[in-house]
């Protein structure tokens, strides 16, 4: 299992992590929730990590997965 955390730069979401052999992703909030999203594929995931605004993203694309 490969799993990769990134720390994000967001005022609510704290990091993703991301098992590229299962293609789960894993975004933890600063409050301490989580959510899981499946089949996400690494594109969208890179997309996400290196987004001005994860937050924004997050609404707009990831709730799709």
């Amino acid at each position: 299992m490969a799993t990769t955390t990134h720390a994000l730069r967001s005022s609510w979401i704290e990091s993703a992590s991301y098992d590229d052999q299962t293609r789960s992703l894993v975004v933890t909030t600063r409050n301490g929730g989580s959510y899981e999203f499946l089949l996400v594929p690494p594109n969208v995931v890179e997309q996400f990590v290196g987004s001005e605004s994860p937050g924004k993203f997050f609404h707009a694309v990831l709730k799709g997965y």
